[in-house]
């Protein structure tokens, strides 16, 4: 009896340890709910695959397989050079620095670098930011074209600014001297007999009549454009650009230019102020504008606001200019500008005026006149507007 009683124990001892390893060893050798295996077959679905895989279904029930559990991924929109995702705060259209770029179709614009050297620099495309203060750099200004999101940067000129380049440039024409082309034109359409013809010339807007003065005063395009560029040239020239300035975005500017003066088309302007043969007003006046070059084109202007430098001494005041800015081939044009005047001894023969382009410190043309007020020679800076006639 004892050893039956031996033998049952090792039975029921045998019979616990196959309950307790079965477990064990069919979950070391269990194929199933592993990555790529068949998924295990639970009541509970979160059990069907291990750990964070997830439970692919073939079309056969009970059949899926364990897979990973892909990452969700953003939008592909945002990142650079990508689309730009669209979010009702438009500081979330592109990722973190980027910058988004118009395209001209609302919502569809692109993100890219934002990049200082890229934009917002003068004379370059503003660069994009839901804050206008940010669409250029520094103390530029945003100047628009036309189209959304589009415009430009320019200089924020000040008057200041205008006058320090401007008396520099009156200094340069006094260290020039007096023996000049274009004194001596002026001192010729000055005397009485040029004086009338210049005057029915221009009431009669007749270019026959200005060109055949100019004949009779002998003048010759070269001295006049060899004389305009030893004036304005080292105002232009990177290499010899020694103005000083207030303004940084001033010299940039003035460097950008670059540019040899010798090589601009360069362009005779003559203008009797008032006297009534504009019939614009007191303070108006008409010009005449003459290409220096061969079958130069002409055209006949009328402007108001006149710069101090180029006013009047009673009567008509002829003012003789040389310049480069283009010439505009509308029927109708429109040119604005800024014009610093130096009346009465500023220069031999009376006043200067040294003449700019809107938003720009770069001069573009200078003015000999009788001018007014008698040894003044502070700079007044005045907007002018020049009014092109119809071009047949």
């Amino acid at each position: 009896m004892r050893t039956i009683h031996l033998t049952s124990a090792a039975v029921v001892l045998a019979a616990l340890s196959v309950v307790l390893l079965l477990p064990e060893q069919a979950e070391a050798g269990r194929n199933c709910g592993g990555l790529n295996q068949n998924s295990c077959w639970h009541i509970d679905p979160t059990k069907w695959c291990d750990g964070d895989l997830k439970y692919k279904p073939t079309g056969v029930p009970g059949k899926g397989t364990c897979v990973r559990r892909e990452k969700k991924t953003k939008p592909s929109c945002g990142g650079l050079n990508e689309s730009s995702c669209w979010s009702v705060n438009p500081t979330k259209w592109c990722e973190g620095n980027l910058q988004y770029k118009p395209t001209g179709v609302p919502g569809k614009g692109t993100c890219v670098k934002r990049e200082k050297d890229h934009c917002g620099n003068v004379d370059q495309q503003s660069c994009w930011h839901v804050n206008p203060a940010r669409w250029c750099n520094g103390n530029l200004k945003y100047k628009p074209t036309g189209v959304p999101g589009q415009g430009s940067c320019v200089l924020r000129v000040s008057d200041d600014d205008l006058r320090e380049v401007a008396d520099s440039v009156l200094q340069h024409i006094r260290n020039l001297g007096e023996d000049n082309p274009l004194t001596d034109l002026r001192g010729c359409l000055e005397e009485p007999a040029q004086r009338s013809a210049l005057l029915r010339a221009m009431s009669e807007k007749s270019a026959n009549g200005v060109n055949g003065l100019l004949r009779q005063c002998g003048v010759s395009p070269t001295g006049l454009m060899a004389y305009g560029a030893r004036v304005l040239g080292p105002f232009n020239s990177e290499s010899t650009n020694t103005t000083a300035s207030r303004s940084t975005g001033a010299r940039a500017v003035r460097t950008a230019a670059g540019g040899d003066a010798e090589e601009r088309a360069w362009h005779l302007t003559i203008a009797v102020l008032g006297g009534g043969v504009a019939k614009v007003g007191a303070e108006g006046g008409i010009g005449y504008k003459l290409e220096l070059r061969q079958d130069p084109e002409a055209r006949f202007f009328l402007f108001g606001g006149v710069s101090v430098g180029v006013g009047l001494e009673g009567g008509a005041d002829v003012a003789v200019g040389l310049g480069y800015e283009s010439m505009p081939s509308e029927h109708w044009a429109r040119d604005l500008g800024v014009s610093v005047g130096y009346s009465g001894k500023a220069i031999k023969g009376g006043g200067a005026a040294i003449d700019f382009s809107k938003d720009s410190v770069v001069p573009s043309g200078f003015t000999v006149s009788g001018g007014a007020g008698a040894g003044a020679q502070v700079g007044v800076v005045t907007t002018t507007g020049v009014q092109y006639l119809y071009n047949f």
